[in-house]
């Protein structure tokens, strides 16, 4: 383990780098925009209870700690939708390519997956004390056979270019604390309406999973509060967890 800076702790291996950053929050030795970075990751953590599986030091593996006590509980997604923002600009300045955000919070490239995000949370009552997010995006790895994943891609495989993962560490990190501060300043709408716009599926038909049952929604945006906006006979909103995306409709 090795600390380039207060605002960047370094670890070769460990099991997720949320939880690491929990723990500091629990021992009471984080610090706001602190940002744990790990080379390999035993048990990283995604979206449903899912598993984030990445080759060593190919790939960013990294959780953003951030104070959160100016922001309401109730408005959970605000953050949510700025930190997906910032990864999809991110991208964009590294590829001409269409980048995307897939509802919630994962990034796409054209029609695969380049980046997740899971934000896990520490509330006192109903205070929100603490997020940390978590964030695996993927840089170098070329081959994702190995990891059971044929719909990932990374920047290497979008542009052919071999990048230092510690100066895209750097990038990122103050890519995700402006759009934070934008969200501090109160310009959570203009973030909403560029979240929007990248909308993956947005005006296509795609099918859902809902308990058992598939459906075939259209697409058609994301409320303030987080809702997906769809219209299959009428329009109709669902929350994270109603609904899970499969896939568009060919």
């Amino acid at each position: 383990m090795h600390q380039n800076s207060k605002k960047v702790l370094h670890l070769s291996i460990v099991d997720s780098t949320n939880n690491y950053a929990i723990a500091l929050i629990e021992k009471k030795e984080a610090i706001n925009e602190m940002m744990v970075i790990a080379d390999m990751q035993s048990g990283g953590k995604g979206r449903h209870g899912n598993q984030w599986l990445s080759n060593k030091c190919e790939n960013v593996l990294g959780s953003l700690i951030l104070n959160m006590n100016w922001l309401p509980l109730q408005r959970q997604f605000e953050l949510s939708a700025a930190i997906s923002l910032a990864v999809c600009e991110f991208l964009e300045r590294k590829t001409t390519e269409k980048v995307y955000i897939k509802w919630p919070n994962d990034i796409f490239i054209n029609d695969s997956k380049a980046a997740g995000i899971l934000i896990e949370n520490r509330i006192k009552g109903t205070l929100w004390q603490w997020a940390v997010v978590g964030i695996g995006l993927n840089i170098n790895q070329t081959d994702f056979d190995s990891i059971n994943n044929k719909h990932a891609t990374s920047l290497k495989n979008i542009t052919g270019i071999d990048y230092k993962i510690e100066e895209i560490i750097t990038e990122l990190q103050s890519v995700l604390i402006e759009k934070v501060n934008d969200l501090k300043q109160q310009q959570f709408l203009e973030i909403l309406a560029r979240y929007n716009q990248r909308l993956y599926a947005k005006g296509e038909i795609a099918i859902f999973r809902k308990d058992d049952q598939e459906l075939m929604l259209t697409v058609k945006g994301v409320t303030p509060e987080g809702k997906l906006i769809t219209f299959e006979k009428t329009e109709k909103l669902y929350d994270f967890d109603e609904i899970k995306f499969l896939r568009k409709l060919k």
